[in-house]
């Protein structure tokens, strides 16, 4: 018996409200069940996305470039990174929730693995075509609420298939979390009059979670206008891969949606506040947080147990040592 035999994929079961009982048997489900490369993600068609692959201790650089060629013809590049010590970034074109981009990832990061690997150095940067987010005070605001009161959760889902955070986090990926609910206040209370100097303020930290520097303006489709999200560790999984792109988008969807809710993110955010929550904990599990964001921000159970998997990591806590958690993708 596996986790999907126990709840349905398509429905959509409120984690946070479980009993203890059901909550801990969807756990043990959860933690024999290996996540799968998945055909589609369910993603709006208009909406793009770009990735950064990050490598070091490249085997031999004639080698890779060769095998590579192929996909430079399609638009990926491949060049240099200050913040790397021996390797490459390699990025793609903008890609869609499609067969064709989800296989060009996939075959990529299988060339990148067969001549170089990942280690602490490198990161897993996630760019979302701007169009995905309307010009928008308000919902400009719930993405700066969203993001700040729950940047413990998202911080450790996003170590991906490593137990704790690389060590670059602190130089290239800096966590958002006062800043982003300074400037939700300052838009709670002065509304659309202070939007554009909010965003153009947020269009300066380029080295923050979160990066706004690329993005001209939101709402609209144009090359290279994107938002950047820098704190993934690096990857050759494209089933990691593939839950970044979706816990991302699934986050814009939801502050675009009739569905967002106040009172329980305000609630949250009171709380975490009370308890002294601070970037030296987000490796740590939070159980409640998580049950509570994966509710929001997904709306089936087969997204949010792909959540929850990479989430949890097999309810691995190792904050010392930055090595793979076993037993999370097939």
């Amino acid at each position: 018996m596996e986790i999907f035999d126990f709840i349905n994929k398509e429905e959509n079961l409120l984690f946070s409200k479980l009993s203890k009982k059901d909550l801990e048997e969807i756990i043990y489900y959860l933690n024999l069940y290996l996540l799968e490369y998945r055909k589609t993600l369910n993603l709006e068609s208009k909406d793009t996305f770009g990735i950064e692959i990050e490598t070091e201790d490249i085997i031999d650089y004639n080698d890779i470039f060769s095998a590579f060629a192929i996909y430079e013809d399609e638009g990926w590049i491949k060049k240099e990174d200050s913040s790397l010590d021996d390797g490459l970034e390699f990025t793609s074109p903008a890609l869609s929730d499609d067969k064709d981009s989800w296989l060009a990832i996939k075959r990529v990061c299988n060339i990148l693995k067969n001549y170089s690997s990942i280690n602490d150095k490198c990161a897993a940067h996630v760019h979302v075509g701007a169009q995905i987010l309307p010009n928008n005070w308000e919902i400009f605001s719930r993405f700066l609420l969203l993001w700040a009161t729950y940047e413990d959760v998202i911080y450790r889902f996003c170590n991906g298939e490593y137990s704790i955070t690389r060590s670059g986090i602190n130089d290239y990926a800096l966590q958002c979390n006062f800043d982003f609910n300074e400037y939700y206040n300052l838009l709670s209370v002065r509304k659309e009059s202070t939007f554009l100097q909010v965003f153009n303020e947020l269009r300066k930290m380029d080295n923050n979670a979160v990066s706004f520097e690329k993005c001209s303006l939101l709402g609209v489709y144009r090359f290279n206008n994107t938002i950047e999200f820098r704190n993934p560790n690096g990857t050759l999984n494209p089933v990691i891969w593939q839950n970044n792109i979706n816990l991302f988008m699934k986050m814009l969807y939801y502050v675009t949606s009739d569905r967002f809710n106040y009172d329980i993110i305000l609630n949250r955010r009171r709380i975490n506040t009370k308890n002294y929550l601070y970037f030296s904990n987000y490796n740590m599990i939070h159980l409640d947080n998580a049950l509570e964001f994966c509710d929001l921000i997904f709306n089936t159970n087969l997204d949010k147990v792909y959540f929850l998997k990479q989430y949890l990591k097999n309810n691995n806590e190792d904050t010392k040592d930055f090595k793979k958690v076993l037993g999370l993708t097939r």
